[in-house]
């Protein structure tokens, strides 16, 4: 319940922050020197955010596969589907339309993440800020490189209770070309609550927590409607969820 009451909330945020920072933000060096201008603004940072939101709204994500798409296939969440699932029905993840979703999945989720870096690289050489706002863009970049950690993790590494020591994903937390490491599905787990840990103190300012009333006046209105961001509620429900993840194999196994 709690992750699909987050989802929505992440594809409202994407229509809602409808921007062109894709044309910022494409991860190909070539486009260096325009970050390095966007981060010299705290506008360019609130853009760089909502271009996060932006590519988690793609349909390769939870614009269509990560929700009902491929993962409501793979779950048996429908009685009947288009014919180009067949093959996810089926589980067969050899044929080209199913490699390509699986891909897709993959590349897209790892641009959000390279993304998020890049905000977290930049932002504590900034002196660009007013208000909380830098607080709440770092804890929030901290919260979606954690989620989008979680969900490649439950995606493409195995069962924590099966093996939590087997290798799993990369958990990428540098904006470079370099290749990272695989991490242990407990490694993983431990990285993304070390950062949801982290912006759970970051977004202690956020006004959805402390109450705050915030008007369109102020700061053209930029932090109303935090029902509709990663807020510090989401943070924390995230963490309760990744926590479980862990403890339930301390649980006493049942009896047959």
């Amino acid at each position: 319940m709690i992750k699909h009451k987050f989802l929505y909330i992440l594809l409202a945020a994407g229509l809602l922050l409808n921007t062109s920072c894709e044309k910022w933000l494409d991860v190909q060096p070539k486009s260096q020197v325009k970050a390095d201008e966007l981060f010299e603004t705290e506008a360019g940072f609130k853009e760089a955010l909502a271009g996060v939101y932006t590519i988690l709204t793609d349909k390769a994500l939870y614009g269509r596969e990560l929700t009902y798409g491929m993962m409501g296939v793979l779950s048996h969440e429908w009685t009947s589907y288009s014919t180009t699932y067949k093959d996810d029905g089926e589980y067969n993840y050899q044929s080209s339309l199913t490699k390509a979703r699986v891909d897709a999945i993959w590349n897209n989720m790892y641009k959000a993440i390279s993304n998020a870096n890049m905000i977290l690289e930049n932002i504590d050489s900034k002196n660009v800020f007013t208000g909380d706002n830098k607080a709440i863009i770092k804890g929030e970049a901290l919260a979606l490189r954690a989620f989008a950690h979680f969900d490649l993790l439950r995606c493409f590494g195995v069962n924590y209770i099966t093996n939590p020591n087997q290798k799993a994903i990369p958990y990428v937390e540098q904006y470079s070309s370099k290749q990272t490491k695989q991490y242990t599905v407990d490694e993983v787990l431990g990285k993304i609550i070390t950062d949801l840990q982290q912006a759970e103190e970051l977004l202690k300012v956020d006004p959805i927590f402390t109450g705050r009333t915030v008007t369109e006046v102020e700061d053209r209105g930029y932090l109303i409607n935090r029902q509709l961001h990663l807020n510090y509620y989401a943070v924390k429900a995230l963490m309760v969820e990744y926590t479980y993840t862990k403890e339930i194999t301390k649980m006493p196994k049942r009896q047959p």
